[in-house]
Order: C-alpha cells, then structure tokens, then sequence
C-alpha cells in the first residue's frame, strides 16, 4: 500500500511534446526550486541545459528518461513510467524518514574515481531518487536521477541495498 503523502501518478496520454510540456510545469512548480534538506544538507537539481533535449536541463530530463543502449552507444530515451512519477520527487524528498523508504549509501562511478551516492527508495511504489554530492566540500547534495524500478532492475538495487547495510539510514 502506498503512503498516503503520496500523490497519485500523472495522467499522460497526449503526444510526446504535449507530456514533456505538462512533465515540465510539473517539474518547475513542484520540484526545482522547492527547498528541501536531507539530515540538514540542502538537496539541488541540475540546472545545465540538456543539450539533446532543448530547452530543458538536465536536472528534468534524468528524472523522465532512461539510459538505453542503442547502436551507436548509450542514448536517453522518454520513459513512461518513470515520467508518471515526476509528483513523487518532492514528498519522496520530504518524507524519506517515512518508515515506507529506504535510504542507504553505495558506490558509484563519478568520472574515474568512485563516489558516494544516496538511494532513497519507495519500494511499495517501485520507484528510487538517487542524490550525489555536488562539490567537493559535499555541503550539498543534487538529486542525479530517478528509477522505475521493475523486475529487470530489482535484484540490482535490492544487492546494492543489502551491500549497504553499515550505511543504510535509519530513523
């Protein structure tokens, strides 16, 4: 059953410019500039323009689509069930004490070193916010993307959850 602070997911049936559009608004309303802080830090999106998808930034486009691996390499494409749940972003963010979430930390590739990243999970709802620090400093964290998780991604981050149980938050 899913948390009642859970909106319901977004209805989208029009062409892929009119969801984008309707994505969009959603994503500039609810999501970019909402101030939210996990355990006191400030959470921030990608403000860089997407070159691929203009004239969005990066910061909306991670948390609509999807890597895939095409012909000529990796490309991103539109992915449905990730876009429904665009209004989960914010409560997700607010509510990640809820005992419904976990949250735990795992290692990640940031360019030719390995980092640390924050998996904030709704598993009833399939679907993870992943968070990694944006400066060196880490005095504040940039949510990266965001998953709908479904049978051929669940084993994956169920491992990196149990891999993860020394940091794994709790509440």
């Amino acid at each position: 059953m899913l948390p009642e602070w859970l909106p319901p997911k977004i209805a989208l049936n029009g062409t892929l410019q009119e969801d984008y559009e309707t994505l969009h608004s959603i994503y500039k309303n609810e999501i970019e500039f909402e101030e939210i802080e996990i355990e006191g830090i400030p959470v921030r999106h990608n403000h860089l323009p997407d070159p691929k998808t203009p004239p969005y930034t990066y910061g909306f486009t991670h948390l609509i689509t999807r890597d895939v691996q095409g012909r000529f390499g990796k490309m991103r494409v539109y992915n449905p069930e990730r876009a429904q749940k665009l209004c989960w972003v914010a409560p997700l963010l607010k509510n990640y004490k809820d005992p419904s979430v976990s949250c735990f930390w795992f290692e990640t590739p940031i360019g030719a070193t390995l980092g640390e990243s924050l998996a904030i999970w709704l598993e009833e709802g399939d679907y993870i916010l992943i968070l990694r620090w944006v400066s060196i400093s880490q005095t504040e964290k940039i949510v990266v993307t965001a998953h709908h998780v479904d049978r051929t991604n669940r084993k994956y981050w169920q491992d990196k959850k149990n891999r993860s149980t020394s940091r794994i938050l709790t509440f």
